[in-house]
């Protein structure tokens, strides 16, 4: 029978930095949680665990991320006026803050603390934040889904214990599994910017914003029919409907 090399309790504490290495570097941890949505009241405290935000939905209903700007010009009174919200925006001075537009103009309870917020009724009846958590500081155990686990985690203690001096130091395997590591770093990092990166606002440790999401302009609401325009007629594959003398078409 083969003699130990490196003890459980090096493996573990080994184990426990690399999954909050991990955690730092992709953020895979995903959540979901209820607001308390208060009539009349268009601010709300988000987890302050909150890295990314991936989705907000309002009684089933997606809402869209917009910023200030684009807030005013859809409408300069967005701070007062209230109605069902459509967007909703990050807090001006506190990123761990959710303002929506408009105001929400009912009272909505929070989900109960055994109700499942990927329920189809629960996320029809509340509104639901989705987002992926930072590392967390408070305990000393962190969660990372299986799909990431299994492999990166095996990866990052090796290329640690091998590299440690003593009997059991072997160089080349610990350059080999540092290279797996920092492949599938990658590989999930690249995959989940691809899934969610393009649609939320990026928050660094201490609530620092470290990348923002492209804002495209738009035009503010009922834009053409004020400005006696009309859309263009399209074909189903989404390219405009021309006439023989290869004109726009558009709607009576």
């Amino acid at each position: 029978m083969a003699n130990q090399i490196f003890s459980d309790e090096y493996l573990v504490r080994q184990t426990g930095l690399v999954e909050g290495e991990i955690v730092a570097e992709i953020s895979p941890i995903y959540a979901r949680t209820s607001l308390a949505i208060t009539e009349s009241d268009g601010l709300y405290t988000l987890p302050d665990d909150i890295r990314e935000i991936d989705g907000v939905t309002w009684k089933g209903k997606r809402l869209f991320p917009i910023d200030r700007e684009e807030a005013i010009i859809r409408d300069k009174n967005f701070l007062t006026n209230e109605a069902e919200p459509i967007y909703y925006l990050r807090s001006f001075d506190n990123l761990f803050e959710i303002r929506f537009f408009p105001i929400p103009n009912e009272t909505i309870a929070a989900a109960g603390s055994s109700d499942s917020l990927f329920n189809q009724d629960i996320i029809e009846a509340r509104v639901i934040v989705s987002y992926w958590k930072n590392t967390p500081t408070s305990t000393n155990t962190i969660s990372i889904p299986p799909y990431i686990s299994n492999n990166l985690l095996k990866s990052g203690v090796l290329s640690r214990a091998f590299r440690k001096e003593g009997r059991g130091q072997k160089i080349e395997a610990a350059d080999y599994y540092e290279r797996q590591y920092l492949r599938l770093i990658d590989k999930y990092r690249t995959v989940k910017s691809r899934m969610f990166g393009y649609k939320t606002k990026n928050i660094g440790f201490n609530g620092i914003m470290i990348n923002k999401k492209k804002v495209f302009p738009h035009l503010p609401l009922d834009f053409l029919a004020e400005n006696g325009l009309r859309p263009r007629l399209l074909n189903e594959d989404g390219t405009p409907l021309l006439t023989e003398n290869g004109q726009f078409i558009y709607t009576e």
